[in-house]
């Protein structure tokens, strides 16, 4: 668990006092859970997909699967990438034609230190 508790400080770029101001608990409860004194309690588990929507809350828990898991229910599915077509390359202002290539995936970065990935289905 202490593990995964890093894992998260480091993906989302937060310190242990980042974390617990966002989910509302005391910086003691978290660094409890990263010595291994305490585990989370249910509680601390809903605070925590609150706060990252994204996260694999199976992940969390048992260390299976992906830490960050694209299946929120704010998730929204987007066009096809094909939309997106030929991608142009700029050289000194005049866009030219680069072989075709295929978008492989999209990454919105949000000012709240969270994410969100998506892939072509």
């Amino acid at each position: 668990m202490k593990e995964r508790i890093e894992e998260i400080l480091q993906r989302f770029s937060l310190t242990v006092t980042d974390l617990a101001e966002q989910l509302g608990v005391q910086k003691s409860s978290i660094s409890h859970l990263i010595s291994g004194r305490n585990m989370p309690s249910f509680a601390f588990c809903q605070k925590l997909i609150k706060a990252f929507p994204t996260l694999n809350i199976e992940w969390f828990i048992t260390g299976e699967g992906e830490a960050v898991s694209f299946q929120s229910s704010e998730q929204r599915e987007i066009p096809s990438l094909d939309l997106f077509g030929t991608l142009s390359e700029v050289d000194n202002g005049n866009a030219k034609q680069s072989k075709k290539s295929r978008v492989e995936r999209i990454i919105v970065f949000y000012d709240d230190n969270t994410f969100k990935e998506y892939t072509p289905s």
